[in-house]
């Protein structure tokens, strides 16, 4: 069968293709294909040797506890999928638009939706619920969610092949790019993640505060003439690495950092500061960890990154190979020979595990 992946960012579109089981990524060039038009997406086609997708796989980042799982888009699946865009406005009306055009260019093709949320469905009760009035969390579903359900399950899986000759149970999880989060995983199901409802909690981003004092924002919209509109905007693009040190690119503030520049320390500061003490939590919850794993941006491409993080949680016996660390550029193995907890770093292939679990769950055939 031939399947066409598309997986939507903020800025970007992510695209795969997959022949007769074979998954590979393609790289669709300057021209951005969130504009492409139907047209262009059939000359796409042609360039990949007349490919002709009979099923289209669409990454969506919230299922708002309406979907559990890969679901045909037809026109009482869209109808729900619009009624979600509040809870990720900006994710979700470009993943519609990107599916809206490539149906068009490929009328023949099923399209099918695949949440982000659906790998966090195994949190128990205590882990996704807030402490919140029963109405917010009966009749507005306001519970933790937890997101880049894609890259941490292909983390877990990934990290379980490159350790192979190792029992392993528990891993920590750590996505870490210009959006960042961690899961808990045991014996491949998540037990804990640290984005809630939204993907703005958690962890500093590259934009994104992360955890904020609720009061704190109460207090804003009650004594400042801050609108909620302008809150929500603020936090969510004028905070994180951006506010701190001006920009949330990690590269140049590390650059900054050895440069003694005050703003840019300060902001890896924050940003190690608050990753560590979530690892941590995370780790207890598991009750310890067999497996670290670095993807993302950040986790796969600042080594000082991880040696940092990694030392701050010395006093579990956790050592790194500093060559092995210094020189991973991909899936790799950069925990000590003799470290009790192995730690490795992946390249994120959200495509992948899409593609699995669709498989899994029988709708490509």
């Amino acid at each position: 069968m031939n399947v066409l992946v598309l997986n939507v960012g903020s800025s970007s579109v992510k695209v795969s293709i997959s022949r007769d089981g074979e998954v590979s990524e393609v790289d669709t060039g300057p021209d951005p294909a969130l504009d492409w038009t139907a047209h262009r997406w059939r000359e796409f086609a042609q360039q990949q040797g007349d490919f002709e997708p009979e099923v289209a796989l669409h990454r969506f980042v919230h299922s708002g506890g309406v979907f559990h799982g890969p679901t045909v888009m037809d026109a009482a699946a869209l109808k729900k999928l619009h009624d979600l865009e509040s809870l990720d406005p900006l994710h979700t009306k470009l993943a519609l638009k990107v599916a809206g055009v490539v149906a068009e260019a490929f009328p023949e093709s099923t399209a099918i939706a695949c949440f982000d949320t659906t790998f966090h469905e195994t949190l128990a009760p205590a882990a996704f619920t807030y402490a919140i009035p029963e109405q917010w969390r009966n009749e507005h579903g306001i519970r933790k969610y937890g997101f880049h359900g894609f890259a941490h399950d292909y983390a877990d899986s990934r990290a379980r092949e490159l350790v192979s000759g190792r029992k392993v149970s528990r891993v920590l999880s750590c996505q870490l790019g210009s959006g960042a989060s961690l899961a808990a995983i045991v014996d491949g199901a998540s037990v804990d993640t640290t984005m809630g409802f939204t993907p703005l909690d958690g962890l500093v981003m590259g934009t994104r505060s992360g955890s904020v004092d609720p009061g704190a924002l109460a207090w804003l919209l009650t004594n400042t003439k801050l609108t909620a509109v302008q809150l929500s905007k603020q936090l969510e693009h004028d905070s994180g690495l951006a506010a701190l040190a001006g920009h949330g690119d990690m590269q140049a503030i590390m650059t900054g950092v050895a440069a003694g520049d005050e703003s840019a320390g300060l902001a890896y500061d924050v940003w190690l500061h608050r990753l560590v003490g979530e690892m941590g939590r995370m780790i207890a919850v598991m009750g310890g960890v067999d497996v670290i794993v670095f993807s993302g941006g950040i986790g796969e491409h600042v080594a000082k990154a991880r040696a940092d993080a990694v030392e701050r949680l010395a006093f579990l016996r956790l050592m790194l190979d500093t060559v092995a660390n210094d020189e991973a550029r991909s899936d790799a193995v950069v925990s000590a020979p003799d470290s009790p907890i192995l730690v490795v770093v992946v390249t994120a292939r959200e495509d992948l595990a899409m593609v699995h679990r669709a498989r899994e769950a029988g709708v490509l055939g």
